[in-house]
């Protein structure tokens, strides 16, 4: 028997649509002209923002960022609190690593990606919404 996904459904559908082009009423959802960052109100204004590019998905739900790959059934989650990003230039794009952090400075974990600068510049205004989380305190 079929399991029923409810609104999981929607928002798969209303991701497929953007990625195509069409919003579906996806403009008032906060759908991004470039196809790349979904944003859904959701219940009590929470907003969990996706960032998407090759075969991964990003998404960032208030203070959890959760990984995604097309390929895989595994996910990885990282509290904001223990997350540790790093770019670097590489060629005419960048090597990304995303992981815990360990020690001072070094990454555990994650995921190693390379990005052209346009992925880049796109990551960099996604992540900075998880850095903005981690720096403000619970309830402020």
């Amino acid at each position: 028997m079929p399991r029923d996904w409810g609104g999981a459904y929607l928002k798969k559908s209303l991701w497929e649509d953007a990625a195509i082009g069409r919003t579906s009423g996806g403009a008032a959802r906060g759908v991004d002209q470039d196809c790349r960052r979904y944003q859904d109100p959701g219940a009590e204004g929470n907003m969990p923002t996706e960032f998407a590019f090759d075969n991964q998905i990003l998404v960032l739900d208030g203070r959890v960022l959760e990984i995604f790959h097309r390929d895989t059934e595994e996910s990885l989650r990282y509290h904001v609190a223990f997350l540790r990003v790093d770019g670097q230039p590489h060629g005419d794009g960048f090597k990304v690593r995303l992981g815990r952090a360990y020690g001072a400075n070094d990454i555990t974990g994650g995921r190693r990606w390379k990005m052209t600068a346009a992925q880049f510049a796109e990551f960099r205004e996604f992540i900075a919404l998880a850095i903005a989380a981690r720096d403000n305190e619970v309830g402020s």
